[in-house]
């Protein structure tokens, strides 16, 4: 028989409970004759009982140090992955406070450019200003001195235009006389 049975069926014996040397002796005798008659397969099923403990615990030790192994391993690669995450999120938050600087002082230029071109704008806008005012005075005394001129001018015309009457009376008061004194000769 290939399968052993590792614990014989019980025999029932009626104990003779009033002496116990008889009951002892009665079990020795019991356990002899079952160790005769099923010793060897009891044996056999024990020491099969202990190679399949013996094969289980080297299953089992050989099963917990390579759950150890990829234990470790997986520790070792999570540990990769944590470092090379806390490497990507420092370098990103350098990137970052590095964006956030050239924004501040991008803004901080612009906030100055802005108060330049204020300031520039109103100056332009007084000079324009000035310069309205005295091409407006220069405008005005132009315009007198022509005014002015224009006045001489149509006096001076009147008075030539007076002469020229004048003239042409004495010419013609001349003409009139040689026209006589070449009647009388």
């Amino acid at each position: 028989m290939t399968t052993a049975i590792a614990n014989p069926p019980q025999v029932p014996v009626k104990k003779n409970e009033n002496n116990p040397a008889t009951n002892s002796s009665e079990n020795d005798s019991l356990d002899l004759v079952r160790s005769i008659l099923f010793g060897e397969q009891a044996q056999k099923a024990e020491e099969r009982r202990m190679e399949l403990e013996r094969l289980l615990d080297t299953s089992l030790n050989t099963m917990q140090a390579e759950m150890d192994k990829r234990f470790d391993d997986m520790n070792q690669e999570l540990s990769a992955l944590m470092s090379l995450l806390a490497d990507e999120t420092k370098a990103r938050q350098n990137e970052n406070d590095h964006v956030k600087s050239k924004f501040s002082h991008i803004t901080h230029k612009i906030s100055q450019l802005e108060a330049k071109t204020q300031k520039t704008q109103s100056q332009l806008h007084e000079k324009m200003i000035n310069e309205t005012s005295k091409t407006n005075q220069a405008i005005r005394r132009v315009n007198e001195e022509i005014s002015l001129k224009l006045e001489q001018a149509i006096k001076q015309l009147q008075y030539d235009k007076a002469d020229r009457k004048a003239l042409a009376g004495l010419l013609s008061g001349v003409a009139k006389e040689l026209l006589e004194s070449d009647k009388r000769s």
